[in-house]
């Protein structure tokens, strides 16, 4: 069992012991969370294992967007210099600060 599902149980079992839900509404919480505790896995597994380019199309070298190793590359650049001018490695190469001579990095 899964940590998500025993909080459930648990919460349900009290709410019950304590007459604030009826008999009905406590059978149909339990058996949700039975349910929903024994297909969640799998349908975890399933999820994980499909390639989101392949319900677009994208999965047979039309890859477009964030997939294209060039996009991919220049986010990466772009990160690595956001971080290098965040800790005041060297100023800004484009944008406002560039613009007035990459102040602002001492």
């Amino acid at each position: 069992m899964v940590g998500r599902g025993e909080l459930g149980f648990v919460m349900a079992g009290e709410a019950y012991a304590n007459k604030l839900t009826s008999k009905l509404v406590y059978a149909i919480t339990v058996w949700a969370l039975l349910v929903a505790t024994l297909i969640s896995p799998y349908a975890f597994r399933k999820a994980l294992a499909e390639d989101p380019r392949e319900r677009k199309g994208e999965a047979k070298g039309e890859a477009k967007g964030v997939f294209e190793p060039e996009a991919r590359a220049h986010r990466d650049a772009q990160s690595a210099e956001m971080v290098a001018v965040a800790v005041g490695d060297h100023p800004p190469s484009h944008g406002p600060a560039a613009a007035r001579g990459g102040g602002g990095c001492a």
